[in-house]
């Protein structure tokens, strides 16, 4: 079985699944990146303690009490608790250090983990990607900081894209996403923007907390961009990032919302954090963790989640994500059938090592 399930993530990597070249990757060049990751590792201990002692992470700490508390004055609860779930909580007077913890949470920088099958190019420039779907309010902060210099960047294009509550991603039509016969979906955009970062490397978008599909842990993609341009229609366009990666969710939390509908309309199999690949693989190569940290906005989770992050990049880096569809000014438009044709594969090998688990 393990044989099997080792032939099937190699697969993936053949097939540019989840690599981020269009070329099979020599084990020279897959020993490099363990040593970037360990790199990467030091430098963010090293970032994190020089941020500490500068101030940039009380400030940061400051701004997210900031958010929350707005966020909570807009929907009249301010006299009620704040919960990190549902067996812990604080009281509305409670200082900011209790409520939201000094230390940094970060997610690694990992040039090898998967865009996914389902990455669209040319994304509105938004931070508000609910469009009327149902769901689990969801807010999430991220700190984008440069690895090397330990400085926040701002002005940064952070791409992020997700299923809704039943699995589903807006915009791409294929087998394993949805209903394959539903061409409408090529042209929905629901879960999926892009937007810059602050004077502080500051993103925060409005969302709703993701649903599951087969074969993964519930997640949201993120893609950093330096360069690239802002086309009339307010969606922004680039072929490269220097980040690719996903931040994951508590599974006690996650296991919270999925009992709420529309997620209980979900009948694909959920795939618990313990059981997922790529967020393994992570786990396994660092001890910094891309689990978010979140609170609940009040007392229970139907009443909103608060969550932040911190993401290192490297921003000399430069990776190629093949897309999946072309957004134009006439709507979606798929990519090449080679493009194509690797991401429906890459959903069949995520639903073959579902069935496997």
């Amino acid at each position: 079985m393990v044989h099997i399930f080792k032939s099937l993530f190699a697969a993936l990597w053949a097939s540019g699944a989840i690599a981020h070249s269009e070329r099979d990757l020599s084990q020279v060049e897959l020993q490099a990146r363990e040593v970037e990751m360990e790199n990467t590792r030091r430098a963010l201990d090293f970032c994190f303690k020089k941020m500490e002692a500068s101030g940039i992470s009380k400030r940061h700490l400051e701004l997210r009490a900031k958010r929350a508390h707005q966020l909570r004055a807009v929907r009249g609860i301010m006299h009620k608790t704040w919960k990190r779930d549902l067996d812990s909580e604080f009281t509305p007077d409670a200082p900011h250090t209790a409520i939201f913890g000094s230390r940094q949470s970060a997610c690694v920088l990992a040039s090898d983990t998967t865009a996914g099958p389902f990455y669209i190019d040319g994304e509105f420039i938004r931070d508000d990607i609910v469009e009327g779907q149902q769901g689990v309010e969801l807010f999430v902060d991220l700190i984008i900081v440069d690895v090397a210099t330990c400085s926040p960047i701002p002005n940064i294009y952070v791409d992020f894209w997700q299923a809704n509550s039943t699995g589903v991603y807006s915009g791409v039509v294929n087998q394993g996403n949805g209903n394959p016969a539903d061409r409408s979906n090529l042209n929905n955009t629901f879960g999926r923007g892009i937007y810059a970062s602050d004077k502080d490397g500051i993103i925060e978008f409005r969302t709703l907390f993701p649903g599951h599909y087969k074969g993964r842990a519930v997640h949201i993609h993120l893609a950093t961009h330096q360069e690239g341009q802002v086309l009339p229609n307010n969606t922004f366009k680039s072929t490269r990032a220097s980040y690719v990666g996903q931040i994951y969710f508590d599974q006690n939390l996650i296991n919270q919302v999925e009992r709420l509908a529309p997620y209980t309309d979900n009948l694909q199999k959920l795939t618990p954090n313990s059981q997922d690949v790529f967020l393994q693989d992570q786990l396994r190569k660092s001890h910094w963790s891309p689990v978010v940290q979140t609170r609940l906005l009040g007392s229970t989770v139907e009443e909103g989640v608060y969550a932040w992050i911190t993401v290192a990049i490297n921003t000399t880096a430069s990776y190629s994500i093949p897309a999946a569809v072309h957004w134009t000014k006439n709507g979606g438009v798929p990519a090449s059938n080679r493009v194509q044709s690797r991401s429906n594969f890459a959903s069949s090998i995520f639903a073959r090592l579902n069935k496997m688990r």
